[in-house]
């Protein structure tokens, strides 16, 4: 399905299950620019049907902006650099070598609780990843506060909003007042189409993502655009910003009241929290809930509220000071 939400600016559906997962092409009299590939399979399924709708070429395709550093927006990379053959594909640097390397997706950003917090992938979902996923190479690396043109005085600028990923880009368009923010800003939960809860918001750096609310609530967006989430307008994207904000207080929270003055495993506090959070099935998005809860928790240890010790298999454990 294809929405234009603001001129120039379409919305492009991608399969993800139960879940919506949104790409954004921005096409300008000049050139046009893709935000995120989807899962492999997606440019040839969603993206391409869109652009012959539309009357754009795959030549006009300058830039291929990755957003972030996970499957489901760069899973179809490799297909992307065929289709359209003038673009670079691009990401921040701080997210490149994750992009470019599904390998290393796994291992950095999916495996990084293995080691100290005992969360293992199975092996079905290990196999889903790189079923999912057709990687390739950056050819620009970004940092954020470029800018780019696409023709007839219409140019975006590109924000480094970090937190969900250390690398995390958002599209801000001043002439709509757009601020296309993928997974930037999460809300309370991530729904299913059906609004249904299917797991929690996964930022990962706790101060850097508050941070990155603040910047986006400054702008006072007309539109908020995201990835799993319906689009909003000015009024229902300052409620998201200001839900984001409150699941991370009430994740800090609940982390503190978790812990008590025995140690407790990382696995067993997500297993507490978990249910006063959200309504998920617990024991399936316990690598999901990781991202933040780890975060607060390091966070916490960072200003002396937790001390981390580890067991005889070297894996964490928490108590509240």
């Amino acid at each position: 399905m294809n929405v234009e939400i603001a001129p120039g600016i379409h919305r492009i559906d991608t399969p993800l299950g139960e879940r919506r997962c949104s790409v954004y092409l921005l096409a300008g009299s000049d050139s046009a620019l893709l935000i995120d590939t989807g899962l492999a399979g997606s440019v040839e399924s969603a993206i391409l049907p869109e652009l012959d709708r539309l009357g754009v070429e795959p030549e006009r395709v300058r830039l291929v902006l990755i957003s972030h550093a996970d499957i489901d927006h760069c899973g179809d990379a490799e297909a992307a650099k065929r289709a359209f053959p003038r673009a670079l594909l691009a990401c921040h640097h701080a997210d490149a070598a994750e992009i470019g390397s599904l390998e290393a997706m796994i291992e950095r950003r999916y495996g990084q609780f293995a080691t100290e917090h005992g969360l293992v992938d199975s092996a079905e979902t290990l196999a889903w990843y790189r079923a999912a996923g057709r990687f390739a190479e950056p050819d620009l690396l970004l940092a954020g506060g470029e800018s780019f043109a696409l023709g007839s005085g219409w140019t975006v600028d590109l924000l480094h909003v970090p937190g969900h990923s250390r690398g995390h880009l958002a599209l801000w368009d001043p002439h709509s007042r757009a601020a296309i923010v993928i997974d930037a800003a999460l809300g309370r939960t991530l729904p299913t189409r059906s609004g249904e809860p299917a797991f929690p918001p996964t930022y990962r750096d706790v101060d850097d993502y508050l941070t990155t609310l603040d910047r986006l609530a400054a702008l006072e967006p007309e539109l908020v655009l995201t990835a799993h989430y319906s689009t909003m307008d000015r009024t229902s994207g300052m409620v998201f910003l200001d839900e984001s904000r409150g699941f991370v207080a009430d994740a800090e929270a609940e982390v503190l009241d978790a812990l008590g003055n025995s140690l407790s495993s990382t696995i067993e506090v997500l297993q507490r929290v978990g249910p006063a959070l959200g309504a998920w099935p617990v024991d399936t998005v316990l690598a999901a809930l990781a991202f933040p809860i780890v975060g607060h928790l390091e966070r916490l240890e960072a200003v002396g509220r937790v001390r981390r010790r580890h067991d005889a298999d070297g894996l964490a454990a928490w108590e509240a000071t």
